[in-house]
């Protein structure tokens, strides 16, 4: 078996590799590699496990749970955490979600607090801020 050292006679660092394995701009089929740690953002090669893995943590961005109201899904809003990072719920009763929520209203949790977004039916006047959890209008 040949082996090939791509740093031969320039004194570098490097493991030798079977001559066999390697080809030009592409690596052999079925070569396997260590799969690296958990976000691991060097410029190593990443294998299937490691994006596999990347993929299947990702949070999903948003995950409709039902209604907030009387009668609803649930009654009212749970603490936002990061175990309902995601989580949209759509408003069937006026204050369900906070003072300012109305039907129609729909609530995304960020993690952290809960996000009003309005349904857009809202009196004359101007959404000027939407922070935590509350749009104002002013006239």
């Amino acid at each position: 078996m040949g082996w090939f050292n791509p740093f031969e006679g320039g004194g570098g660092n490097a493991k030798s590799v079977a001559a066999e394995n390697i080809t030009v701009g592409a690596l052999a089929d079925g070569m396997t590699a260590t799969t690296q740690s958990d976000n691991d953002n060097s410029d190593k090669l990443a294998t299937t496990a490691y994006v596999d893995k990347a993929i299947d943590n990702l949070p999903e961005p948003m995950v409709f749970q039902g209604s907030v109201g009387q009668d609803g899904t649930i009654t009212e809003l749970p603490d936002a955490s990061a175990a309902n990072l995601g989580y949209v719920y759509k408003v069937i009763t006026d204050g369900a979600s906070g003072p300012g929520s109305k039907k129609g209203d729909t609530v995304i949790s960020n993690g952290t607090t809960w996000v009003l977004i309005p349904s857009g039916d809202e009196p004359s006047g101007t959404v000027t801020e939407v922070a935590a959890g509350a749009g104002l209008i002013t006239d």
